[in-house]
């Protein structure tokens, strides 16, 4: 059981680990229109795949060194998010 809560809590990543700043937004105008007219106003922001790897690491490594009580929420609340997406 310890290892199933120690692997959800190393899973859940931060979205933070994914996001920064997107060089394609200024490039093509025909995405800011397309945006406009979907409602949006930018395009989603990522990182290139190896920072996106070093934040997935770094916010795994964060959550693992952790106390064990927040690893066990952690665990907890995964586990609802996965029975509640159940659901759907």
């Amino acid at each position: 059981m310890f290892k199933k809560i120690l692997v959800s809590a190393l899973l859940a990543t931060s979205v933070a680990a994914f996001n920064g700043p997107n060089p394609h937004a200024s490039k093509n105008p025909n995405m800011e229109k397309a945006l406009k007219m979907s409602g949006g106003s930018v395009a989603p922001a990522l990182k290139a795949p190896a920072a996106m790897y070093e934040g997935a690491v770094a916010a795994g490594a964060a959550k693992a060194s952790g106390s064990w009580s927040k690893i066990f929420k952690l665990g907890i609340v995964s586990g609802a998010h996965i029975g509640f997406g159940s659901y759907l």
